[in-house]
């Protein structure tokens, strides 16, 4: 896999962000109970662009989430590599529950 920088502005950030919320609505992300990643998923404040795109907002943020922006970061990372490869092994495992 080649990695690439990964920004955290609005280009970047809104389609794991989108997917990432999609996963918490539906319970389909996995944390197992672990209360910071909880504490941290429940102080997270999403700012929206004019186009509609979405990121978090670290500094309206009421505590620290700095792991729910790595998490959505390892996610649009996934999510590229999964649009480049297609035949990947791993696309019907269910790896998303790892996340």
């Amino acid at each position: 896999m080649e990695f690439s920088p990964f920004g955290q502005g609005f280009g970047s950030m809104s389609a794991p962000t989108k997917q990432f919320e999609a996963l918490v609505l539906t319970g389909e992300l996995e944390h197992f109970g672990n209360p910071v990643l909880r504490w941290m998923l429940a102080s997270t404040v999403v700012q929206t662009d004019p186009a509609g795109n979405i990121k978090l907002d670290k500094r309206k943020s009421m505590q620290k989430i700095d792991s729910i922006v790595a998490s959505i970061m390892v996610l649009g990372e996934w999510l590229t590599d999964q649009a480049k490869n297609e035949s990947n092994p791993y696309n019907d495992r269910g790896m998303l529950r790892l996340l």
